[in-house]
């Protein structure tokens, strides 16, 4: 059989569709929240397990979107390096997603409560609810508090 540049083409094919499936039945959909957070957020300076753990209360949180979540965690490599997020129009829902997934990683840390300091270790508070903490403000400053630190 000659090798002709049919031959590896449909080769190369068959090796991205398995790789693909593969990778569609092991992947778990916390890995697109996971390269979510690691690509926007990961100059800030974390425990190691933080990511994980709030991609499993992310995923518990969302169970009605864990289906397409597990779909989009076949593209969660690439997207820890590259994302079309810039191009995508307002409102698409993969820019939806990621400002989710920021928004909530944030508020459920100490970010905001102490002054959105990027240079301080982040301590993880507990995955944000709004229908379970309503009254938390975290970007709310009394007078008082400024000049009791």
């Amino acid at each position: 059989m000659a090798v002709s540049r049919r031959n590896i083409l449909l080769a190369a094919g068959a090796a991205v569709v398995g790789v693909m499936t593969y990778t569609g039945f092991t992947a778990k959909p916390e890995a697109i929240v996971v390269s979510i957070l690691q690509r926007r957020l990961g100059y800030l300076k974390v425990a190691d397990d933080t990511f994980q753990k709030f991609a499993a209360e992310y995923i518990l949180y969302k169970q009605k979107d864990a289906k397409r979540l597990q779909m989009l965690a076949l593209i969660a490599r690439p997207l820890r390096v590259v994302t079309p997020y810039s191009v995508l129009p307002q409102g698409h829902a993969l820019r939806r997603l990621e400002n989710d997934v920021v928004g909530r990683f944030l508020l459920a840390t100490d970010f905001f409560q102490n002054g959105a300091d990027e240079q301080r270790r982040l301590q993880y508070i507990g995955f944000f609810d709004p229908l379970e903490r309503p009254c938390s403000n975290p970007v709310m400053r009394f007078a008082n508090m400024e000049s009791a630190s």
